[in-house]
């Protein structure tokens, strides 16, 4: 995989991974968990998560292409 490439998909895991954390620190916060916002939270970080498997899995195969 060209440099460029690889440069970007490490930015896009990174965003990812932020994404999480902010999805995670919502969750974590002791609210009614009823409200607007919580259902919502939970969702993107299930969506998140799948993105970032399918990002392991498709990098992680492309890897064992190349040899690298």
């Amino acid at each position: 995989m060209p440099a460029a490439d690889d440069t970007i998909l490490k930015k896009f895991l990174t965003a990812v991974k932020q994404e999480q954390a902010g999805c995670l620190a919502l969750l974590a916060t002791p609210r009614d968990k009823s409200a607007f916002g919580y259902g919502e939270a939970c969702g993107i970080l299930q969506g998140l998560n799948r993105a970032e498997r399918l990002f392991e899995e498709v990098v992680g195969e492309e890897e064992d292409e190349t040899g690298e």
